[in-house]
């Protein structure tokens, strides 16, 4: 069965079987139960980086109220206004989390191949187990393995998007296709300001980067504002799902639980890069 793998071990083509990929050199990896595969380098530990159990579950919580429904959609009509849904187009979502944006542009592009890859193993496997009762043609395709070491081949994908994921801008030049594209998405300066008010003594703001990538152009950018009414549990979820929580002290992320109704802004900036 086809496959737009790599073997993470020799970085030949992977072949695809109801329960393992493989390829020529006999490198084998076994699918989970879920559905996933774990395609990380031998020297990367299980979860060495990415996300804890806990912030993935609330993210999956305060992802499915909505929320962020209008970023998913901001998302796809950039991605659309860079070309028709082609046959077969490899689109790579670089730090896929738990699948939300991923299951978004897949439903958007149809006729495209979707594969997510993040080094969380424990949000990758609510990824897949999300897709087990799809049939193969609308699935996403998810795997364990880092954006800096993509298991893709050279000049393979249509487009790679990061969504508030670090931009491993040379490997994504190396597996895109000539003309492809590069979506970014990052917090913008008010991104979640009021619910920072309500936790901090000081709110400060986010700062705002748009760096130049080698072997990029800039070619658009968008941003995706609007005000959010939280009740108390998506507040907490989405304090939870932030680096934010982590970088608190334990009577902030004790206090964001009982916040109760919050109003906050979401802000976020769109940059659509095309590979030279």
């Amino acid at each position: 069965m086809k496959t737009y793998y790599t073997c993470p071990v020799c970085g030949e083509m992977l072949e695809e079987t109801e329960k393992n990929l493989f390829c020529t050199n006999h490198h084998n990896f076994d699918k989970a139960a879920e559905g996933y595969v774990n395609l990380a380098p031998p020297r990367a530990g299980a979860d060495r980086s990415g996300d804890a159990v806990e912030s993935c579950r609330a993210r999956r919580r305060f992802l499915e109220t909505g929320a962020y429904q209008k970023l998913a959609d901001a998302l796809c009509d950039a991605l659309a206004a860079q070309g028709p849904d082609q046959e077969d187009a490899l689109f790579i979502d670089a730090g896929c989390g738990e699948g939300y944006y991923a299951r978004s542009i897949k439903a958007h592009f149809p006729k495209a191949v979707l594969y997510g890859v993040d080094l969380a193993k424990s949000a990758v496997k609510m990824a897949a187990k999300a897709e087990k009762n799809k049939k193969d043609g609308e699935k996403c395709h998810f795997a364990v393995a880092g954006i800096f070491e993509l298991p893709f081949a050279d000049e393979s994908a249509s487009a790679v998007i990061s969504v508030f994921a670090p931009v491993a801008d040379k490997e994504n030049c190396r597996v895109l296709k000539k003309g492809g594209v590069l979506l970014v998405a990052c917090p913008g300066k008010q991104h979640l300001y009021g619910l920072k008010e309500r936790l901090y003594d000081t709110a400060l703001e986010n700062e705002e980067k748009a760096p130049d990538y080698d072997g990029f152009t800039l070619i658009g950018e968008q941003r995706v504002t609007y005000e959010m009414r939280l009740s108390g549990e998506q507040a907490a979820d989405l304090f939870a799902m932030t680096p934010y929580f982590w970088r608190s002290s334990a009577e902030v992320r004790e206090h964001s639980a009982k916040l109760g109704e919050t109003v906050s802004m979401a802000d976020f900036y769109i940059k659509i890069y095309r590979k030279q």
